[in-house]
């Protein structure tokens, strides 16, 4: 928050086009931020990632992707799956 924060200081943003994604550890992240400002993102995307099906009712009106490989050894898809069942 403080990059976008800094971004916002230094450069001229279109705050309805501001997206959140990550890879692995940067989408858990993902997952992580997004629920807790839900009113900034224009879209989420996360990529091999796990978040908890609990925070999903407060970004339920984002647009999001979600793409994780069935034979990922770091991440258990499974994680990526439960968020998509919710």
């Amino acid at each position: 928050m403080q990059v976008l924060t800094r971004m916002r200081q230094l450069y001229k943003i279109d705050d309805s086009r501001i997206y959140l994604m990550g890879h692995s550890m940067g989408a858990i992240g993902t997952w992580k931020i997004a629920p807790k400002f839900p009113d900034i993102w224009a879209a989420i995307a996360s990529f091999s990632g796990s978040g908890a099906a609990a925070t999903l009712e407060r970004i339920r009106g984002v647009p999001e992707i979600i793409v994780h490989g069935d034979a990922d050894p770091t991440v258990n898809v499974a994680g990526s799956r439960r968020w998509l069942r919710s």
